[in-house]
């Protein structure tokens, strides 16, 4: 028996405009309504006293040179 699958109806639809209008979700929403109903006072407060980004820079990599032996040439191997 052979399995034949289908992926024409797997096609994503290709709207018209892009970036495409979508609803709001849930999480936008809600912002909108912190927004909204809080003094924008405590808005400022609140994203001034978010965490500082420093502790998300990446230090400088430094690799320390592998100790090899050094390469011998295949006409000196003896087989």
């Amino acid at each position: 028996m052979t399995r034949t699958r289908r992926f024409d109806r797997f096609v994503p639809l290709r709207l018209e405009q892009f970036p495409s209008p979508r609803p709001l979700s849930t999480q936008d929403k809600l912002l909108l309504l912190y927004l909204r109903e809080t003094p924008q006072e405590e808005v400022l407060s609140a994203a001034s006293s978010t965490e500082s980004l420093d502790d998300l820079q990446i230090k400088d990599l430094t690799v320390a040179p592998m100790d090899a032996p050094a390469a011998v040439p295949r006409s000196s191997v003896q087989n």
